[in-house]
């Protein structure tokens, strides 16, 4: 995915490291975008109660 990183993978390598935890998930933040592009203005293309999609 264009906007995750695998911190997995730096809590695996550091488990006791918190300064490198912590480095990590502020460094994810740069890769999050700042807003999301909803358009209300569309009709939904699925109709289903969220307690048929597992909500």
């Amino acid at each position: 995915q264009e906007h995750s990183m695998e911190l997995k993978r730096v809590l695996r390598a550091n488990p006791t490291d918190l300064n490198k935890v912590k480095q990590a998930l502020v460094d994810s933040m740069d890769v999050k975008p700042k807003g999301h592009d909803f358009d209300l203005t569309e009709q939904p293309v699925i109709f289903r109660h969220m307690s048929v999609t597992g909500g």
